[in-house]
């Protein structure tokens, strides 16, 4: 009992030393900005953006050094790493992620503070517990007896925490605190605790040396540009190779990192990466626990993962064959399992796993917006949204930001006398002067989608009613869009050079956690390899904010 106590106190010393450096730290970013986000309280069919549109940071050239934290999927992924990949290693509630834009993955919203660091030291104790009970004859692998294996266990266990080799002054330190300890398993145990409450293990360092070749500039080291490119495309440390190819200096250039970008991207790892970007990106990630009313009890849990599986099966796929915009908003094929097939009532499709399906004519909308996860997500929880899915064309595909509903507006929709559709309903917002200015940027495109219901079922009538599915894109630089039908809208945008600018700008936040960093030059760098998704990915990486910051 007197050494657990013991080893608890040194460890909580050890811990609170490093939060006035981590403090410190954290004031070289010199990054603040208010957080937004829509949908925050399930979707309603006001008017309002709310935040849904990016807030810009001036990150024009290059922005300054940063520390960012790691998020909560990054952090558990972290430790199973480090531990070799065991996926025993405790859960624990500890990082709570800001949602802003649509995403978890904001640069300067993510921090610990307040409770957050006492619940980070509870955790990271409870993690040293269970290693040195379970794991300890794993991760030393020299004679306990010696004193030598101490400093080695330090040495080793520590680079994999810091994601690169422990200074020597931090060694003594980490030595030091082992020695205070009356055996090999509480030092291991104090180590631990401390290293994994670390700002370097708990931060990624975007920090970097100057660079002789460009003054005023600091380049990243090797080390941060391994983890950088590891978290951004795996949300992962970096693998033995990628920290190889740091040692070894082998990732000096950017066609050094283009190549190690190319093996993490034919990764499975990749696939889930790229799949929360996509579900953040089209705001699908919550559809698994959004409520519906469903009255015939076909929206099952099964279907709704099926319908984000579609969806990462079809962006994984155009990523790594080359594929771009115009496929993925057109493409007449789809992925599809068992479930999904007879949710949408095609035959031919058997088993759990994701197969390629040419969509036979008349029956789905081809490319992502006749997904089911697009359809069923915007929308109410029992009938579709005319509103939501506009509202969805316009800011994550036109990257328009959509101003919130005016004060004291009541978003609910009165029930009109006659009128049997959604779209007799919804046409009350074209009519009323207080909702007209805003409703017609959405509505009018959101009537286009009338064919899929709320539950993302194709139907020729409502109530009797055959569906009207014609609209308008208004206010275009070429003037109003006519529109009839999910098609005219996939091939209206497939051609736009807007669409592809807004994925950059989502795509480049999503890997920098900061918005306008480098987009012409991303662009320009994807046009000459073709404009594909994949070109995106690796222009941000060849971009200069990937391995270089202001210096400060």
């Amino acid at each position: 009992m007197t050494t657990t106590k013991r080893t608890s106190r040194s460890t909580r010393a050890r811990a609170l030393l490093c939060i006035p450096a981590l403090a410190l730290q954290l004031s070289c970013t010199g990054l603040l900005h208010g957080p937004g986000d829509d949908d925050a309280a399930g979707g309603d069919d006001g008017a309002g953006g709310g935040g849904g549109g990016l807030t810009p940071v001036d990150c024009t050239e290059l922005g300054p050094p940063m520390l960012r934290r790691l998020t909560a999927v990054q952090l558990r992924n972290s430790l199973v790493a480090v531990f070799q990949g065991d996926q025993s290693v405790p859960d624990g509630d500890v990082l709570v992620d800001p949602v802003v834009n649509g995403f978890r993955v904001d640069a300067t919203e993510a921090v610990i503070r307040d409770l957050d660091s006492q619940k980070l030291m509870t955790y990271a104790e409870s993690v040293a517990d269970w290693a040195v009970t379970q794991k300890l004859g794993q991760l030393v692998t020299c004679d306990q007896s010696d004193p030598a294996c101490r400093r080695q266990f330090v040495q080793d266990f520590g680079a994999r925490v810091r994601r690169q080799p422990l200074p020597d002054e931090a060694v003594d330190a980490y030595a030091a605190l082992f020695d205070q300890e009356a055996s090999f398993a509480d030092g291991a145990r104090a180590v631990i605790a401390t290293m994994l409450q670390s700002p370097y293990f708990v931060y990624r360092r975007e920090i970097g040396e100057p660079d002789p070749d460009r003054p005023g500039e600091n380049r990243l080291t090797p080390y941060e540009l391994a983890s950088n490119l590891s978290y951004m495309l795996t949300d992962r440390p970096p693998d033995d190779q990628l920290m190889t190819a740091a040692r070894e200096g082998r990732l000096s250039t950017t066609d050094d990192l283009a190549r190690e970008a190319e093996r993490l991207l034919a990764t499975p790892e990749s696939a889930e990466t790229l799949s929360r970007f996509v579900r953040g990106w089209l705001k699908t990630d919550d559809l698994e626990t959004r409520a519906k009313d469903d009255p015939t009890n076909q929206l099952t849990p099964e279907v709704r993962t099926a319908m984000l599986g579609e969806t990462d099966a079809l962006f994984v796929d155009l990523v790594r064959s080359g594929g771009g915009v115009k496929e993925l908003l057109t493409a007449p094929y789809t992925f599809l399992n068992q479930t999904l097939a007879a949710y949408y009532q095609l035959g031919g499709v058997g088993g759990d796993g994701f197969q390629r399906v040419d969509i036979p004519a008349g029956t789905r909308a081809l490319g992502v917006l006749g997904h089911g996860s697009v359809l069923t997500r915007h929308a109410l929880s029992d009938s579709s949204s005319p509103v939501q899915r506009g509202k969805l064309v316009r800011e994550r595909f036109l990257c328009e930001e959509m101003p919130p509903p005016p004060p004291n507006v009541n978003p609910m929709l009165g029930d009109p006398n006659g009128a049997v559709t959604t779209r007799q309903r919804y046409e009350q917002h074209t009519t009323d002067p207080a909702c007209f200015s805003c409703h017609r940027r959405m509505d009018l495109i959101g009537f286009a989608f009338e064919h899929f219901d709320g539950f993302g079922r194709y139907r020729d009538q409502e109530g009797g009613v055959a569906i009207d599915s014609t609209g308008k894109m208004v206010d275009r630089p070429e003037g109003d869009v006519p529109l009839d039908g999910v098609a005219s809208v996939a091939s209206y945008l497939a051609d736009s050079q807007e669409v592809q600018t807004c994925l950059v700008r989502y795509m480049s936040y999503y890997s920098y956690g900061l918005d306008g960093c480098n987009q012409q030059e991303i662009l320009d760098d994807a046009a000459a390899s073709g404009s594909t998704i994949k070109s995106v990915v690796l222009g941000i990486i060849r971009a200069p904010q990937f391995s270089h910051r202001a210096a400060r």
